[in-house]
């Protein structure tokens, strides 16, 4: 969402209409932000990764549909069963997805993210990315450190030679990383944004895409670069 936006925000990764205050469309956190006055028609049809939608009670109007054909199980809703019944909706507000259960006077759900944002950063560009994602997402954010640093001599444009160039020109690279993304398993959305390498990706990012399993997620990818097009960003096909 663009700064100075004045027709809609962003929180916990949701799209919110700014002049009634109403979520039109869901992200991948599991969490309606408390505040929001209604939750708009199939505002999380479709949505995946997410078990247990928490409800705040400043929501007074849930429109049609707006869980259909979704992961969601079990509406976790923070006020009374009352309460609940008094909220403005139809008897289709469920349709599409009939089973679901509901939780009364009820606490957040334990896993709150379900989005992670990773990103690997050498001087900073692709950082202040990533955490911009992370804010409007919802996201966790996890940064690839390479157990071997960059030295600026690693990265020496001018150096045909240096370590970074050498790795380029290898296809069977594969740059060590430090430590591991804890329950990777549990997130539905995965963004990954790099620099541009000369024309590409830099091969650690090869390194982390195969150390997990992307199965059944979203996979979003992100560049940064001072002048190339882009066009040699990595590419995750799900």
């Amino acid at each position: 969402m663009a700064d100075g936006n004045t027709a809609f925000r962003a929180e916990n990764g949701h799209l919110i209409e700014r002049a009634t205050n109403t979520l039109i469309r869901g992200g991948h956190n599991a969490v309606v932000p408390d505040g929001v006055s209604a939750i708009g028609e199939a505002a999380f049809r479709r949505t995946s990764g997410i078990a247990e939608l928490y409800i705040p009670t400043s929501v007074v109007s849930i429109g049609n549909y707006f869980i259909a054909d979704s992961s969601v199980t079990v509406i976790l809703y923070a006020g009374s069963e009352e309460a609940w019944g008094a909220i403005e909706k139809t008897d289709m507000w469920n349709f599409g997805n009939r089973e679901v259960r509901m939780e009364y006077s009820a606490g957040l759900p334990t896993q709150t993210h379900e989005v992670l944002v990773v990103y690997f950063s050498n001087t900073g560009n692709t950082q202040e990315v990533a955490e911009y994602i992370a804010a409007a997402a919802g996201g966790v954010l996890w940064q690839i450190v390479p157990q071997v640093a960059y030295t600026e001599e690693d990265l020496d444009y001018t150096d045909s030679n240096c370590r970074a160039r050498q790795e380029q020109n290898d296809e069977n690279a594969r740059p060590a990383i430090e430590g591991s993304v804890a329950r990777f398993v549990e997130y539905a959305a995965v963004f990954i944004g790099h620099p541009i390498w000369w024309g590409g990706a830099p091969r650690i990012i090869q390194t982390f895409i195969e150390s997990y399993d992307f199965s059944n997620k979203q996979v979003y990818t992100f560049s940064t670069s001072a002048s190339s097009s882009g066009s040699g960003a990595i590419f995750c096909g799900n």
